[in-house]
């Protein structure tokens, strides 16, 4: 029990404890009948210190974290995009995508700005009038969203070419798992490329820590895949 509080439990979000909350949540006099546990709880291995003597929290690995990020997201429930979520858990090798959470977040930004259900991308009753339409919904949705950054939030690196380039890219995975592609080459919202100055920077090497921590950067600001600058 001791150990259980220590560690925390990640999984339900559920934080460490101090000594002083344990001792107290359990009643107990002081705290050294706490570090004795401690010390027992060290002795059978049921927790470990790391080098600087603090107890080894557990963690989340990606996969974790990606389940548990979507068992907390309701706009999973639609049954469209839990089959394109499932798609998105598995993609890298059986792992998620490490983009995955941010896709699934800017899709929801797209519908809950054009207040549509997701079906509304899938709809047509041919190919063309489904990309047509998808079309038209983005344009919409970058004219509403760019109104929104400029009266509220104020953001000034919200570019239109950015805005569009994440989103629509977003959306084209989405109708994509669903049978719907959009031509390679396509122009305007829904273009896939944008305006990036590899050759300035041919010359930079990073480790694969530096690496990691770039993906997570660019991923968590800009939901730029890590194909966008990796050689």
């Amino acid at each position: 029990m001791i150990a259980s509080f220590r560690l925390g439990n990640p999984t339900t979000r559920t934080p460490p404890k101090s000594i002083t909350e344990i001792a107290k949540l359990l009643d107990f006099k002081n705290r050294h009948t706490v570090y004795g546990f401690q010390q027992l709880a060290l002795k059978l291995n049921l927790i470990s210190r790391d080098e600087y003597g603090d107890i080894i929290k557990p963690k989340l690995d990606g996969s974790q974290k990606f389940t548990e990020y979507v068992s907390n997201e309701k706009f999973c429930n639609n049954y469209l995009v839990n089959s394109w979520v499932n798609d998105l858990k598995h993609r890298k090798s059986g792992e998620p995508l490490s983009s995955a959470t941010s896709l699934i977040s800017r899709l929801k930004t797209v519908c809950n700005t054009l207040k549509v259900n997701p079906a509304k991308f899938l709809q047509g009753n041919t190919n063309k009038q489904v990309l047509d339409s998808s079309t038209t919904l983005m344009q919409n949705f970058v004219d509403l969203y760019m109104e929104e950054r400029a009266t509220i939030r104020k953001t000034k690196n919200a570019t239109i070419p950015r805005v569009s380039h994440h989103y629509a890219k977003t959306v084209r995975d989405f109708m994509a798992y669903h049978g719907y592609s959009y031509p390679r080459g396509t122009k305007g919202v829904m273009t896939q490329s944008i305006t990036l100055f590899h050759g300035n920077y041919a010359d930079v090497k990073l480790s694969d820590s530096q690496i990691e921590q770039a993906e997570k950067y660019i991923t968590d600001n800009w939901g730029l895949d890590s194909d966008i600058y990796r050689c």
